[in-house]
């Protein structure tokens, strides 16, 4: 039966630059996540934009365009689709860290470091949070002035900004969270 010094032992040592590059690597890792769900609404979005823009662009000029609806598909097919490529090359960039999640040793330096770093970090955090969260809570003002202002017909384009607004918090919320949540990780800290 191994001791606990003997199983430490076996652990590798994180040292201040593994400890950096694996920051780095789970922020670009989480860049690339926000980036790609970013994507995913904003096709949405312009699904919903083009979609109706070409409804009433061949109805006003009583065109006889069968499927010109359908062309707000195109922008979300191929949005959706470099957002899935973007989650699946953020994996590997965070793959070679993998052994990290079995244990390992700090010295009281990287444990210093960490903490300047998470201390350092927090505010940016809290600011990106407290942005994230304020677009979520006005975001139906972007559906409703533009109803109120140009007619219930208009509603569409409300729509459209009301997803980018929540396409930028859900971006922030990720991007934010990556950050931390390495650090958090790094220290062996629950919250």
């Amino acid at each position: 039966m191994d001791t606990a010094e003997e199983k430490s032992n076996n652990l590798p040592l994180l040292d201040i630059a593994t400890a950096q590059a694996y920051i780095n690597a789970r922020r670009r890792s989480g860049l690339l996540v926000a980036t790609g769900v970013f994507l995913c609404i904003m096709g949405a979005a312009f699904l919903i934009l083009i979609g109706k823009m070409t409804t009433i662009i061949i109805s006003n000029w009583n065109l006889t365009i069968d499927g010109g609806s359908s062309l707000g598909l195109v922008p979300l097919l191929v949005l959706v689709a470099v957002g899935v490529a973007l989650f699946i090359y953020s994996g590997s960039i965070t793959e070679k860290y993998e052994y990290l999640k079995k244990g390992y040793i700090s010295s009281d330096d990287t444990d210093k470091w960490l903490r300047e770093r998470y201390e350092h970090y927090n505010p940016k955090y809290t600011l990106a949070i407290m942005i994230a969260v304020i677009l979520c809570i006005i975001s139906p003002l972007a559906l409703i002035v533009p109803a109120e202002l140009l007619g219930g017909e208009y509603a569409y384009i409300g729509l459209f900004f009301l997803l980018t607004m929540i396409a930028v918090a859900v971006f922030l919320f990720i991007y934010a969270g990556s950050g931390k949540d390495a650090l958090k990780f790094l220290m062996r800290k629950e919250e």
